[in-house]
């Protein structure tokens, strides 16, 4: 759901912090922690600890990221420039605005690495601190400068072209969007609202088979299940036993995390400091006896493997799709 602004594009900087930082909630690039206690996008929730920079073939494809604090993004970018397009059209500059992006905190472990197992687990009660950072260094908002430069005359000119007659509202996914009442801006509400693709057959279906990859594919593997086996006989050694896969271990912690939900009001009271312990004990083995198995390495391999089957599979639909949507 989208609330279009009101129409003051003086405070144009302001809201467009306001506005980036909203998506990053909704983003397919949102941190989910991994069974080794790091971090992974949502169609990569159960895949390995190892912390590599490859990208799966389909994941390649979807947009997806390993490792959320090494992901150079914008997702304000593509609109912006979509209103600068469209106000040239009209006559006048408009130069796209870059928001702002949140990266970790310094000081914190970073993802993929022992130290934030140790210090967070899997993430699952306590996650690591984020600070804001401009995409453009000198944080100067160029429009503002141009609207400076205008007289009155011009400023309502301009204004009319960027936001034109509307008083706003709110759109969902679905919504017709007015492009005359909403002017130049209604271009980034329809790019925000319905211009993402995820409702497009092809992406409906790859990530549902990204899903199914992760969640049943990976386990009947032959060399993942034997993998699964020595890591289990690994944590059972560690004082955890019990587990037939990696995912597990993971679903463990969940497990106590759901148990702290109060079922008539789905508020979540503060874990104590010995599920805390726990997790971090349970996220710590689970790291070590991934890594002395290679189960990591393993896993990314047979997932890639699959996602290049499926690929090859589909790759007419998929190229057509990311023609029109790919980031």
């Amino acid at each position: 759901m989208v609330r279009r602004r009101e129409a003051n594009p003086g405070a144009r900087g302001l809201l467009l912090a306001a506005v980036v930082v909203g998506l990053g909630a909704c983003s397919p690039f949102d941190p989910e922690p991994r069974p080794d206690g790091t971090g992974a996008s949502a169609s990569t929730a159960s895949a390995d600890s190892s912390g590599t920079d490859d990208v799966a073939p389909l994941d390649a494809y979807l947009g997806y990221a390993s490792d959320p604090s090494a992901t150079e993004i914008d997702p304000m970018l593509r609109a912006e420039e979509l209103v600068a397009q469209c106000m040239a059209e009209q006559g006048f500059e408009y130069v796209p605005q870059r928001g702002i992006v949140a990266e970790l905190a310094p000081g914190e472990p970073e993802w993929h690495t022992r130290e934030y197992a140790e210090r967070y687990g899997y993430g699952t009660f306590v996650q690591p601190r984020f600070v804001d950072r401009p995409v453009d260094p000198d944080g100067v908002d160029a429009n503002a400068e141009i609207l400076a430069s205008m007289s009155l005359a011009e400023r309502a000119a301009y204004d009319l072209a960027l936001n034109g007659t509307s008083d706003g509202g709110v759109f969902r996914s679905g919504d017709d969007i007015d492009l005359e009442a909403l002017g130049c801006e209604g271009l980034r509400i329809a790019d925000r609202v319905n211009g993402d693709g995820k409702n497009d057959p092809v992406y409906v279906d790859a990530t549902a088979y990204s899903s199914h990859i992760d969640e049943v594919l990976l386990g009947e593997d032959p060399r993942v299940a034997a993998a699964d086996a020595r890591w289990a006989e690994c944590m059972s050694d560690a004082g955890w036993p019990g587990f037939a896969a990696q995912p597990d271990a993971r679903e463990l912690a969940e497990s106590w995390s759901l148990a702290l939900i109060d079922p008539e009001t789905s508020a979540q009271t503060s874990a104590d400091p010995q599920t805390l312990a726990n997790e971090i004990s349970l996220a710590l083995a689970d790291f070590d006896c991934t890594a002395a198995t290679g189960l990591a390495e393993l896993r990314d391999e047979v997932r890639a493997e699959l996602q290049q089957e499926y690929v090859d599979e589909h790759r007419e639909e998929l190229e057509s799709w990311s023609m029109v949507w790919g980031r």
